[in-house]
């Protein structure tokens, strides 16, 4: 029996906290892609996904580690101007916090 990488059980994990599905040819804008863990199941779920990252070493890594992916758009940005994304009433934003280089605001 084939098991779910550990990024597609993750990813089914915080979308059910979220109580959210990702629709079959729908739209999503993944906030702190990092890698691209979580990356991968997003796009295999959904049509199109673009994949935010403040980091551009983050974003090679994740472009490196994810090539057979043609429906994701990796994009260099940081998830409060969301700069260069061009929206739609159609897009479904999931913000993803997986970095442990990250500041913690309280």
């Amino acid at each position: 029996m084939l098991h779910p990488a550990p990024g597609e059980r993750d990813l089914a994990t915080l979308l059910d906290i979220a109580g959210v599905a990702v629709e079959p040819g729908s739209r999503v804008l993944e906030i702190g892609c990092g890698v691209g863990r979580l990356t991968r199941g997003l796009a295999a779920k959904a049509g199109e996904v673009i994949a935010l990252d403040v980091s551009a070493e983050m974003l090679a890594r994740a472009r490196d580690h994810n090539e057979e992916l043609d429906n994701v758009t990796w994009l260099l940005g940081d998830g409060s101007t969301l700069a260069g994304v061009e929206t739609r009433a159609s897009t479904r934003a999931f913000p993803t916090w997986c970095s442990s280089t990250s500041p913690i605001r309280r």
